[in-house]
């Protein structure tokens, strides 16, 4: 007897009886008989469901690409798909794409099945945060809807040729860097100020946050936008030396733009434009990053522009605390670039040290010329899980992980590795230690 394997289907069965095989006949053909045979499928086997969504956590909106990659039926069924993503909505593609408004924790559901009454699931975990707090979070201090004439008491400092006229604060002469005297804010403070008209020949115009007294060379934060090329820089002052905390913003203000910017106590500083969040510098490296101070502005041949509504002050508890701090990171590098003629004689890095306040893993960088580095995190099977590529100018600068990976969520505390190329030539690795 012998038990063929067939696929499901029907076959043509030919029987022959000849016990002896050795009679001779004349009709061979009457001891033998043809019958259909029908097979039918075997026992149904259930599909397998693999799911993934990139990225997995983030702030709202947050969308997610998710992928059924990897689902299969071990029979060879065709598979349908049906996704629920935990907020109500649906889809039946393979590969959807969908977005969360809304912050919280979510289950996206993937459920696949075979036709033949045969399902499976696998689930994704999605967490979303709240985004920053709002830009501004607090009130205007000062329109300048006043007489013509010097702009008063409550602003101090180098103050000579900061003017109101026609209900708008200009520069008339000399160099302007004026403090807002009517309080000391607190280590999450913001400062901003509305462009009424803009001049192309302007020097300089900025924003001083964090101000260590009643004047610039106590100390203090500056964000400075030069409409020509069209960028904002943050910088930090002390000691009568500039320090540039990370390369420059891109960008360009018409008139009736808001140029702002909010400093944190964990040393983040976000630079914006009207209410959108141009992008993010840390400046741990400065020494009162983490204190509170005064607000200001600074104006150099800028008689062709005007301002109005300045405001500024202490961010609300309330409103970082709804945040969860969950801060944007589109510079994940904590970097600081020295002016002058003290440039390092050689490449050097440092080994890695944990900062003791924002928990990143940071790297003390020195470069003789400007250069192209490329930074890279990978964990100890070497799998690369972060890379930031830019160039660096001549200085010395402090290298950064904040802890998250290419998809946005924070990696595990543990053991990695930093892999540090510059300019294509040199390559550095350290050992970084994450801590949780």
């Amino acid at each position: 007897m012998v038990t063929p394997s067939l696929a499901a289907g029907t076959y043509a069965l030919r029987a022959t009886v000849d016990t002896l095989a050795k009679a001779f006949e004349t009709i061979e053909t009457n001891n033998a008989q043809t019958i259909p045979l029908t097979i039918g499928p075997g026992p149904n086997r259930p599909p397998i469901a693999q799911a993934s969504g990139t990225p997995t956590t983030g702030s709202a909106p947050l969308t997610v690409a998710f992928s059924s990659a990897g689902s299969s039926d071990p029979d060879g069924d065709p598979l349908g798909y049906a996704w629920a993503f935990g907020d109500g909505t649906t889809s039946t593609a393979a590969s959807p794409s969908k977005t969360y408004n809304a912050a919280g924790s979510y289950s996206a559901v993937l459920t696949v099945t075979d036709g033949r009454n045969g399902s499976a699931q696998a689930t994704v975990p999605i967490t979303v945060t709240t985004g920053p707090p709002g830009f501004p979070a607090t009130a205007v201090l000062d329109n300048f809807d006043r007489a013509n004439g010097p702009v008063g008491a409550t602003w101090v400092g180098d103050v000579n040729g900061f003017v109101v006229t026609g209900n708008a604060a200009t520069q008339n002469c000399c160099y302007v860097s004026a403090v807002w005297n009517g309080a000391v804010f607190g280590a999450d403070q913001e400062a901003y100020y509305t462009f009424s008209t803009l001049g192309s020949s302007v020097i300089e115009q900025d924003l001083m946050l964090k101000v260590q007294g009643t004047s610039y060379t106590s100390g203090h934060i500056e964000v400075r936008y030069d409409a020509n090329p069209g960028r904002v820089q943050v910088s930090t002052y002390q000691n009568g030396s500039w320090t540039n905390r990370g390369a420059s913003i891109s960008t360009t203000f018409a008139a009736g733009d808001r140029f702002g910017a909010r400093a944190l106590a964990n040393g983040t500083v976000n630079v914006y434009k009207n209410a959108t969040l141009l992008g993010s510098r840390s400046i741990t490296a400065w020494p009162f990053y983490n204190l509170g101070g005064r607000i200001g502005l600074t104006l150099e041949g800028a008689s062709s522009a005007s301002f109005e509504n300045y405001g500024g002050g202490t961010v609300p508890a309330g409103a970082l605390a709804m945040a969860s701090e969950a801060l944007p990171a589109p510079d994940l590098s904590d970097s600081g670039e020295t002016r002058g003629s003290d440039l390092p004689g050689n490449v050097s890095l440092s080994n890695a040290y944990p900062s003791p306040t924002t928990g990143r893993a940071l790297m003390n960088l020195s470069l003789p010329r400007e250069t192209q580095v490329q930074f890279s995190v990978h964990d100890v099977q070497g799998r690369e899980v972060w890379r930031e590529d830019r160039s660096y100018g001549a200085g010395r600068w402090t290298l950064a992980w904040s802890g998250q990976g290419a998809e946005g969520g924070r990696r595990r505390a543990g053991i990695y590795l930093a892999r540090v190329r510059v300019g294509g030539e040199q390559v550095f690795v350290r050992r970084i230690a994450l801590l949780p």
